[in-house]
């Protein structure tokens, strides 16, 4: 299997573009729609205690027979950019892009939605961490290739 191979700033101007879709208000909740008919609906909860970014994707009728892979990143002010794998954030500097789930085909099969959450400190700390600007992303495919070419992809929350 190819993979694709993506400089760092390549990946910066697509989250960028892609955040740029989405200035001027980012909601607690919403729903992208991809090319290829499936839906990518994100929240976002905040308490004293923590933050919990939720995602929930319901594939396209095309892809219900298919493995796919869900990719969590975080995209920084200064351009670095670290994807969520199993074992905690990775700094990607090239190469195959870290997923944090490498198959989802049950829930596929079955024809239903399916998520994972990722749980954070409380959102004002975020940006007290000096993290003020930073852009958290959610997105799946089959590969890295598949992702991108089929905008699988939706900004989840931007750090105030």
């Amino acid at each position: 299997m190819s993979h694709i191979r993506l400089s760092v700033g390549w990946w910066r101007h697509l989250a960028l573009g892609w955040a740029l879709v989405w200035l001027g208000g980012l909601a607690q909740a919403d729903t992208v729609f991809t090319l290829t008919g499936s839906s990518i609906t994100t929240s976002v909860a905040d308490t004293p205690q923590g933050s919990r970014m939720q995602v929930s994707i319901t594939p396209a009728a095309s892809e219900l027979e298919s493995t796919q892979k869900m990719y969590y990143a975080l995209l920084l002010p200064n351009g670095m950019l670290l994807f969520r794998g199993p074992a905690g954030w990775l700094l990607w500097s090239g190469g195959e892009v870290p997923a944090l789930f490498s198959q989802a085909q049950s829930e596929c099969r079955s024809g239903g939605a399916f998520g994972y959450h990722v749980d954070l400190p409380p959102l004002t700390q975020l940006a007290a961490m000096g993290l003020r600007g930073a852009r958290f992303f959610a997105a799946y495919g089959d590969n890295e290739a598949d992702m991108i070419q089929k905008q699988k992809f939706a900004l989840i929350y931007t750090v105030r």
